[in-house]
């Protein structure tokens, strides 16, 4: 969608502030800037480009009026969305409404156009990358740059003889990366300058060589499960959960189809649980007991966080980095964070299966969290596959949350504990109202005083 923001009339003598918004139905997606001492008919003459995929009857303009605190609404315009349908631009004077659905007094207008692009319509659209020549993510602040150098990391450090040969194109096997290696190398290599930036870098870490290349860990504790904020926004996840699963049965019932939701989106968690081996060791401190840390340490399992956000599409194309993959995190406008997208043009899925890097790392990192490798892993886009892999992580749950525990866990990638719905509701799983070792419920819990605006 397109929209353009013109001019207005008729809105009196002026105000210290008024900006508009862009609305599809409860979802603000555009916002002018703010004209401040604005005059009886301001003008913003803005572009938005806006990406839709929205149930809406109507494109909502706001007009509203900035105060010190808070702000006070003027009115809302409506085009209705079927008299965008057909493509062709939409240029009007828009009446402007009160609450009521009744013109305001001053007889406010705003002046907009719009056009709508059906996405179906884009030749790239469902398509994947057809060819080297693939112009990259349009209007980005950063265009798309060739002959770029990516190195990808599954950990901070691979020991030798981690993952088994996995056949690239070529008659070439995927090599993993050492990071911290890199990182020295690159330190020691340095001729003028050195410069580390990141979320966090601490000083303090020694980096050390070793013959047997020791893994390093640690003890990290993110947040209280059980605490408001925490369980508000797992509130917040099972209805977005429950809206997808939802979508989904609903497609499959049009077609006719009584499958399982689970085949075709599924949600997983990263875990692990161990043993006690003869001289280990033990934290020197008196643990609270009861406590979540106590519980966690006598069963011998812990969560696995990950910072990083990824995505892998067709074995071709991948993006990674600290910024979440939605638009609220990557449209530039909001969060501070940043990713990139990368592909190597003579590894895409157009006439064959891809089979570079971007392959081989999805592939070890499978084994890593899987602890095996199968021959379906190679088409991820088969029903087999998505069966086995979740066969795997339900079996991987079940010894993570169980009582007793005779071996290490085989594998990392657990089934996030919620069952679902013929209706395509999320439901608890069978004895997992909270997570182990907790007293936080899987499903969450709405806070009653946090505003929506921290969670949201």
């Amino acid at each position: 969608l397109k929209a353009n923001k013109e001019e207005t009339v008729g809105f009196g003598k002026g105000t210290p502030g008024i900006y508009a918004t862009i609305d599809l139905d409860k979802c603000r997606v555009g916002r002018t800037r703010l004209l401040e001492n604005a005059p009886g008919n301001p003008r913003w003459y803005e572009s938005f480009h806006i990406y839709c995929a929205h149930s809406t009857s109507d494109v909502i303009f706001t007009v509203i009026n900035d105060n010190p605190i808070g702000a006070t609404l003027i009115g809302r315009g409506y085009v209705p969305v079927e008299d965008l349908l057909e493509g062709e631009e939409v240029d009007r004077w828009v009446e402007i409404l009160d609450e009521d659905g009744n013109p305001v007094e001053t007889g406010s207008k705003i002046h907009v156009k719009l056009q709508y692009f059906d996405v179906t319509q884009d030749r790239n659209w469902s398509r994947g990358i057809r060819s080297y020549e693939y112009p990259g993510v349009p209007y980005t602040f950063f265009p798309q740059r060739q002959g770029c150098r990516v190195s990808l990391y599954q950990d901070a450090h691979v020991p030798d003889n981690f993952i088994p040969k996995i056949p690239l194109s070529g008659g070439r096997y995927y090599e993993p990366h050492r990071c911290w290696e890199d990182v020295f190398d690159a330190i020691t290599s340095a001729k003028h300058f050195i410069y580390i930036a990141g979320w966090s870098v601490y000083t303090e870490i020694s980096l050390v060589r070793d013959s047997r290349r020791q893994k390093s860990g640690g003890d990290v504790t993110l947040g209280i499960p059980e605490s408001a904020y925490v369980q508000a926004i797992l509130d917040w996840q099972r209805r977005t959960m429950e809206m997808m699963y939802k979508d989904i049965i609903q497609a499959l019932q049009d077609q006719g189809l009584e499958d399982d939701p689970r085949d075709y989106l599924t949600f997983f968690c990263l875990g692990n649980r161990e043993v006690k081996r003869s001289g280990e060791y033990e934290p020197s401190e008196t643990l609270e007991p009861e406590s979540n840390y106590h519980k966690a340490q006598a069963a011998r399992r812990f969560m696995i966080q990950v910072h990083a956000k990824m995505m892998i599409v067709d074995d071709e194309y991948i993006i990674v980095g600290s910024a979440n993959i939605n638009q609220r995190s990557m449209d530039g406008a909001r969060d501070s964070e940043i990713a990139m997208g990368a592909y190597q043009p003579h590894h895409i899925a157009t006439r064959t299966l891809a089979r570079g890097q971007v392959h081989g790392f999805r592939m070890a990192l499978w084994y890593e969290h899987l602890g095996m490798l199968d021959d379906s892993f190679l088409h991820p886009e088969n029903t087999e596959c998505v069966k086995k892999v979740n066969q795997i992580a339900d079996k991987y749950w079940d010894l993570f949350a169980s009582e007793n525990l005779e071996t290490d866990l085989p594998g990392h990638l657990l089934r996030y504990p919620v069952g679902i719905s013929g209706e395509g509701a999320v439901t608890e799983l069978p004895g997992t109202e909270f997570f182990p070792d907790t007293n936080a419920r899987v499903l969450g819990t709405k806070s009653d005083y946090l505003p929506s605006i921290l969670t949201t």
